[in-house]
């Protein structure tokens, strides 16, 4: 089993909520968290909790795959036929 990157994780998060135009307030909401536990995972000093990373993969329409990986890669390959 392969360890999680907390950089690369943060990394898509603030990309993908910068992507929307959120606030890093605005995703703490929807997930229910603070926004410093937000601006934490997005500076890569910590990780999700396991029962909060479906909730950002849905909140941002992203595989879980993807988002542990850090990569978007696989969802870009998923939708290559819708």
């Amino acid at each position: 089993m392969r360890e999680i990157d907390n950089e690369r994780l943060g990394l898509l998060i603030a990309c993908e909520r910068k992507k929307r135009g959120w606030t890093q307030s605005k995703l703490a909401e929807s997930l229910m968290v603070s926004d410093k536990a937000v601006s934490k995972w997005e500076r890569g000093l910590g990780c999700p909790d396991v029962d909060i990373l479906p909730k950002i993969a849905a909140v941002f329409q992203i595989s879980l795959d993807s988002l542990l990986n850090g990569d978007l890669a696989e969802n870009k390959q998923q939708n290559v036929g819708l």
